[in-house]
């Protein structure tokens, strides 16, 4: 598997595959990142909470710091 062109390692595909298993419609999230987070750390839960609820799960991103 790739992505842009970049070989995905093996066990990355096979990590993934296993949170997708039990990441079913209905089931509820917490997304969280670093504390003082920056752009990059809240960008990513912002693109993981569209991924999930488009998905039809319920996240809900809490962060210890504004």
């Amino acid at each position: 598997m790739t992505t842009n062109g970049v070989p995905i390692p093996p066990e990355r595909v096979r990590a993934a595959e296993a949170v997708a298993a039990v990441l079913g419609p209905g089931r509820r999230v917490a997304l969280t990142t670093h504390v003082n987070a920056d752009g990059d750390g809240v960008g990513s839960e912002v693109a993981l909470w569209h991924l999930l609820t488009e998905r039809g799960l319920r996240a809900t991103i809490a962060n210890p710091t504004p």
